[in-house]
């Protein structure tokens, strides 16, 4: 991987880009962020999601996929999060519901992923879980030793 684990700070990092399946995302958003000056706004329909992509890469030596998450919405809003090697997705982490106009850190281990110790990792979707369309800000992406 290229040096470091930022995916997302105000701005793609890294070689990361975003193949969305969403009906918006908007990566320089301005209101909310968590920190700095940008954030991913991403409204969907049933089963979107905001896909965070890149070549195939080693994710040795990291160990958790972090990030800040923002429900814009009016009601809890069910989010899964799913990692991808060799652009096919593995396993899913549901979130609990989401609890609207509020900043929640979410830090899912990279083993409950399915894609710990891969050498053809190539991706992450942040997706609606509920089949009725998400509205979320998401923010500080990265991959954590």
């Amino acid at each position: 991987m290229a040096a470091g684990g930022s995916i997302y700070t105000d701005s793609l990092q890294n070689g990361w880009q975003s193949w969305p399946w969403a009906k918006t995302v908007k990566l320089d958003n301005t209101k909310p962020v968590h920190s700095g000056s940008k954030s991913i706004l991403v409204a969907s329909k049933g089963w979107d999601a905001l896909s965070l992509n890149r070549m195939k890469a080693s994710s040795v030596g990291f160990k958790t996929f972090s990030f800040w998450i923002y429900d814009s919405g009016a009601a809890p809003q069910p989010i899964k999060v799913i990692g991808l090697t060799s652009n096919k997705p593995q396993k899913a982490v549901s979130l609990t519901p989401l609890a609207p106009k509020t900043w929640r850190h979410v830090s899912i281990p990279l083993s409950q992923l399915g894609v710990d110790n891969k050498p053809d990792l190539t991706g992450f979707w942040i997706q609606d879980g509920g089949g009725k369309g998400i509205s979320v800000v998401v923010d500080d992406v990265a991959l954590l030793p």
